[in-house]
């Protein structure tokens, strides 16, 4: 995990974690919950939520501990699957964000550029960079 500040200003920070869980069974939704605006409540799954801790626990772990990031927000990311149906390209993508946005305290909504890669490596280990 490596942190970088530019001369600008900007961060650069590096993580690589596990490949988060698939969106399509990530989040429920509660039927008999229903939020201030009259629409049921979404849930993230008990699996989402940890994953999201461990980001958070990644992120503390990087040079320089957690920080706040300010918009606007890019972001890069590379999946690395050992096999093209491993994971839908997008899949991942707002499991992996939220966890981000907890860990580096921003709001998902304040990513203004979003680079997604999918790389194939059928003899390394599967993450996310």
């Amino acid at each position: 995990m490596d942190a970088l500040v530019t001369p600008a200003g900007q961060i650069t920070i590096r993580l690589v974690l596990d490949i988060p869980r698939s969106i399509n069974h990530a989040y429920i939704v509660a039927a008999r919950r229903i939020d201030g605006r009259g629409a049921p409540r979404v849930i993230k799954d008990r699996a989402v939520r940890q994953y999201q801790h461990g980001v958070v626990a990644r992120a503390a772990m990087a040079p320089g501990g957690r920080v706040t990031l300010l918009a606007p927000i890019r972001l890069k990311v590379t999946f690395v699957m050992l096999r093209v149906a491993d994971i839908d390209i997008d899949n991942g993508l707002k499991v992996l964000i939220d966890g981000l946005a907890a860990a580096y305290d921003f709001n998902d909504r304040d990513v203004m550029h979003l680079e997604v890669d999918k790389e194939i490596n059928p003899i390394g280990m599967q993450r996310c960079e």
